[in-house]
């Protein structure tokens, strides 16, 4: 195989003597490409998008590399300490994706890094690894793109019953296609359906919802026409080792088909052909930050970041730890979400009917 196939192996001669790394340093004017020299041990392995660690200040922190060039901008680079991962955890696609997003919304480019890749998880890699060892082992021979899906699978989601509901544009861009689920479909069925029919023609679908229940009742019925071995779930609920797992898995292209909530469109699915969002609207796509008075602080409870709408520091604080504590930022909207329930409008209307019962 050729280093091609293996988003892990780099393309031989192409690497230059210094790596150009973005330095977790939580700062915006040091948000920018610092240059360190790339030992012999690590010249195979520090490509970019690897995550190394190198020392800065006197410090070890952080890094990813940004590309590998001939000449360092400084008279005498400092060494790269090590490469932290065996897969290096960003593409060149994601690379370009997280700085294009830092830019849109003034952020740092570690800032939206953070977001795009679960924490990592040693055992995990190791076991993503043997997967990979062993299926090279194997040498499989290449499958059809319809391979592990339906035999019935339709050739375009105008024919599946699914979207019985629907006229399909007869000329619809290839970029994008916007639709409102009708009141009498199913929009896990016509999500199923669009994955199904990117998948038979062999491409890579990236499927984001809003929160866990909505991940868990759209891969059940995707496990039902293709193989789950095809699947990754990325949502906070799965647990941290599972979470970097499955990323692994996409990353290595064990796994074409994602479905997530938010933080899975930075998933690095190969031959994306797809990416279904659903609801996008949906307010538990974001935490919230309010303020600690009369009817917020009643109506969030304990499921937002209530603050003094007066205090700038205090805001200011607020914002920051949104940011930089993704933990906490997970939890925030898991929270969020179960508090939803409490304004449903068939929760309203129970309350409205027992109110005029009495």
């Amino acid at each position: 195989m050729s280093s091609e196939d293996h988003p892990n192996r780099p393309v031989e001669g192409s690497l230059g003597p210094i790596a150009r790394v973005r330095v977790d340093l939580g700062v915006m004017h040091l948000d920018r490409d610092f240059d360190y020299l790339v030992p012999d041990e690590w010249h195979e392995r520090a490509v970019p998008g690897a995550r190394v660690r190198v020392r800065f200040s006197g410090r070890l922190r952080d890094a990813y590399v940004i590309d590998r060039v001939d000449e360092a901008d400084v008279d005498s680079p400092k060494p790269l300490e090590r490469v932290i991962d065996a897969v290096p955890p960003l593409s060149p696609e994601t690379l370009t994706l997280i700085q294009d997003v830092a830019d849109r919304y003034v952020g740092t480019f570690w800032d939206v890094a953070r977001a795009a890749v679960p924490t990592r998880h040693a055992r995990a890699e190791s076991s993503v690894l043997r997967k990979v060892a062993e299926s090279d082992a194997a040498s499989a021979p290449a499958t059809s793109p319809a391979q592990g899906t339906s035999a019935d699978t339709p050739a375009h989601p105008a024919a599946d019953p699914a979207w019985r509901h629907y006229r399909w544009p007869e000329k619809a861009s290839p970029a994008r296609v916007v639709w409102s689920s009708a009141p009498a479909s199913d929009v896990v069925a016509e999500i199923v359906s669009l994955a199904r029919w990117k998948r038979s023609e062999g491409r890579g679908v990236l499927i984001v919802v809003p929160d866990a229940a909505d991940v868990a009742r759209v891969r059940s019925e995707l496990a039902t026409v293709m193989p789950a071995s095809d699947i990754a779930e990325l949502s906070a609920d799965v647990g941290p080792e599972r979470r970097y797992r499955e990323f692994l898995r996409v990353r290595t292209g064990q796994a074409t088909v994602v479905i997530g909530t938010r933080t899975a469109v930075f998933a690095p699915v190969e031959d994306l052909g797809a990416i279904i969002m659903w609801d996008d609207g949906n307010d538990v796509y974001i935490p919230v930050i309010t303020s600690n008075i009369s009817p917020m602080k009643e109506i969030v409870k304990n499921s937002g970041i209530l603050v003094n709408p007066k205090n700038i520091d205090e805001i200011k604080k607020s914002l920051k730890k949104l940011i930089y504590n993704k933990n906490f930022r997970e939890k925030l909207i898991k929270k969020g979400y179960k508090n939803s329930f409490r304004f449903k409008s068939s929760q309203a209307s129970q309350k409205y009917f027992q109110l005029y019962k009495k």
